[in-house]
């Protein structure tokens, strides 16, 4: 799969989601899952500095101290609100630094001579702003989830699946999408 970069930095949330239970052990060992992930999944692009594998480092270690050393039973409680606040800074900081997140992940599928085209810097600041939103739609239903009550906050608990399959499905298909686009256009236009 040629965007595997990107689902990599999102092995540890991924890894993260499926062994938290409801319980402090099981949010325990879902950190410190995370934190192992993150390091074994992300050893070459944390060395390179990739953003969301550094935040995901800090993120599951600092919980995982936080929780077990520390004894802040909270973190268990409000690790998905955290999760999303983290990833949504990510989004949105890296395009204020003027580095999209996605940008880091596309540069390893495509030729380096394509890096300084207008086209590739566009499609990462925009997947990047829809990844922002991503994160801050999720930040919404699982706050509300954690905080409102009946089914409509049970649902909007789980939505963030949803939103987050969407996500990945347009981190596939939009740049292939672009691709094609610009093949069809005749060379002289834009």
């Amino acid at each position: 799969m040629k965007n595997l970069g990107i689902f990599i930095g999102f092995l540890p949330l991924i890894v993260f989601g499926i062994l938290s239970g409801n319980t402090l052990e099981s949010t325990q060992i879902a950190l410190l899952a995370a934190c192992i992930v993150s390091v074994v999944a992300g050893y070459k692009t944390l060395k390179r500095g990739f953003y969301l594998d550094w935040a995901n480092i800090l993120m599951f270690a600092s919980a995982l101290i936080g929780l077990s050393v520390l004894h802040i039973t909270a973190i268990a409680e409000y690790m998905s609100i955290v999760i999303y606040l983290v990833l949504t800074l990510v989004a949105f900081g890296s395009l204020i630094a003027g580095v999209p997140f996605t940008i880091q992940y596309a540069k390893d599928m495509v030729d380096k001579s394509r890096w300084d085209h207008p086209v590739f810097k566009s499609v990462n600041i925009f997947m990047t702003a829809v990844w922002g939103c991503v994160f801050v739609i999720n930040l919404a239903l699982v706050t509300y989830g954690k905080f409102g009550t009946g089914s409509l906050a049970q649902l909007a608990g789980v939505a963030h699946i949803a939103v987050l399959v969407l996500g990945l499905v347009f981190t596939v298909w939009y740049p292939d999408h672009i691709q094609k686009k610009n093949r069809a256009q005749p060379s002289g236009s834009s």
